[in-house]
């Protein structure tokens, strides 16, 4: 993701204050095993940790919200 600006757009003009979050790249992993019954599957989000911003809110001059940290998830789909 790019670097982005979060703000309204009349307070930019007026005062010239804007919140700017900066770029960043994520990491993101999946391993699956398969079987005719089931599946196991296992992700893992922001593999590195990273600080990043996720969300950006342009109300009240700007805010931001920070992401995930690392995430693991764990899924079993059973067949029948």
């Amino acid at each position: 993701m790019s670097s982005r600006f979060a703000a309204n757009c009349n307070t930019v003009v007026t005062s010239g204050n804007a919140i700017q979050v900066p770029s960043y790249t994520r990491f993101d992993a999946m391993l699956a095993y398969r079987q005719p019954k089931y599946d196991v599957r296992v992700n893992l989000l922001n593999v590195f940790n990273k600080q990043y911003y996720d969300s950006l809110i342009q109300s009240e001059g700007g805010r931001a919200v920070l992401g995930i940290g690392r995430t693991a998830m764990l899924t079993v789909t059973y067949r029948m």
